[in-house]
């Protein structure tokens, strides 16, 4: 059974390499629009064909109490979201499942631009605060997809050389990207090389930190080392959105994810002040652990 999955995915794989060189002989030809065209159409049909089950668009402005977004490359719908309402230009961010920037190639400076969309989304949305993963992550979970990249080729763990660059854009000490654990970026994948994804715990110990002990935390963090796979990134991926659109229980590609290292992760642990709560919650600390005591993970 393993091994059909395992070849499910390597085809998978080779699909998108193979939209990647489409992409890749339209952007020769100066027809970057025609290449940005096949890039989105890559991920509609793949999260159509592996994600949730929901309606995926592509190019719409999300709207919200907050006003209206740049134009978003890719957006998951949720399930009841009026199909009257799936062709118009401006989706409801409230009718968002999750929501994705598309690069053929990744570069350096798209990781800014996809951190600063996620923020226009937040804004529109109004950051609503009624949970404790509301608060860590916002409404609407926002990532960076990439056919391939140049940059960082040539590391010997290119995972951790992306984690890297990543916090170099984000948390630089100069000129910090993201200043809120709702603002990181929720995902980031290369499909032909890594996929990573961000990380929260509500309230745990800080490495390092004697001022803040115990608080917060976010992390963008890299899958299993040990798991050589050509899909392996894309059934990470896949198997990352489905638990963001099911959060509560098992999702139908659980069993698959100890096959593809997507059960296991590490990452740079960012430390967050407990201020980033409502006074509720720093009222009632025990609400930001689980029934069983435990810090929330999300």
């Amino acid at each position: 059974m393993t091994t059909r999955f395992e070849d499910l995915f390597a085809r998978l794989a080779r699909d998108v390499s193979d939209d990647y060189e489409e992409a890749r002989k339209h952007a020769q030809d100066k027809d970057p629009q025609q290449s940005g065209h096949v890039g989105e159409s890559t991920w509609q049909q793949l999260i159509s064909e592996w994600g949730p089950g929901w309606t995926v668009v592509t190019r719409k402005y999300v709207v919200g109490p907050g006003g209206s977004t740049n134009e978003v490359d890719v957006l998951v719908l949720k399930p009841d979201y009026p199909a009257k309402l799936h062709n118009h230009s401006a989706i409801l961010v409230s009718g968002v499942a999750a929501a994705f920037s598309s690069k053929t190639t990744l570069k350096k400076p798209h990781i800014l631009e996809a951190i600063e969309q996620k923020k226009r989304i937040l804004a529109v949305a109004e950051n609503p605060e009624g949970s404790v993963r509301q608060i860590l992550c916002g409404p609407v979970p926002f990532g960076l997809l990439c056919h391939s990249t140049n940059v960082q080729q040539n590391a010997v763990d290119f995972a951790e050389s992306m984690q890297t660059l990543y916090e170099e854009v984000a948390h630089s000490a100069s000129d910090k990207a993201v200043n809120h654990p709702r603002e990181e970026l929720d995902a980031l994948l290369v499909a032909d090389r890594a996929f990573l994804s961000t990380f929260r715990m509500s309230y745990a110990p800080t490495a390092g930190s004697l001022e803040n002990p115990w608080g917060p935390s976010s992390s963008l963090n890299r899958y299993s080392k040990d798991v050589e796979h050509p899909g392996a990134p894309l059934a990470q991926f896949v198997t990352w959105l489905h638990n963001q659109c099911s959060p509560e229980s098992d999702h139908p590609l659980t069993a698959l994810s100890k096959t593809f290292g997507a059960d296991a992760s590490s990452g740079y642990q960012t430390a967050w002040p407990m201020s980033i709560y409502p006074q509720r919650f720093l009222d009632n600390p025990s609400s930001l652990r689980n029934e069983w005591g435990y810090t929330q993970v999300f």
